[in-house]
């Protein structure tokens, strides 16, 4: 903003100007970023389904992690996620 001061409705003005501005200038990068988002969304579930993630997956368990279904699953879905053979991500 300048030195002028503004009515509060002058400033509306001047601010979703600056916003429409803005938001144009950055409309490919926005673009760029909803592309690879679904790109990665697909991947993602496509991984979801590779491992057949269901309900069961999300159960309570003991808290201890022993034959911990979902737990264990997870694991390698993290793996398949980041091209690892192993991955522990807790």
């Amino acid at each position: 903003m300048t030195d002028k001061k503004y009515t509060p409705e002058e400033a509306d003005a001047y601010l979703r100007s600056l916003t429409e501005d803005a938001e144009h200038e950055l409309d490919g990068i926005f673009r760029e970023i909803d592309r690879v988002s679904s790109i990665n969304t697909e991947r993602i579930l496509n991984i979801f389904r590779e491992h057949r993630v269901s309900e069961p997956f999300f159960a309570p368990t003991s808290g201890y992690g022993y034959d911990d279904r979902g737990r264990d699953e997870l694991d390698r879905i993290w793996a398949d996620a980041f091209d690892r053979v192993t991955l522990c991500a807790r």
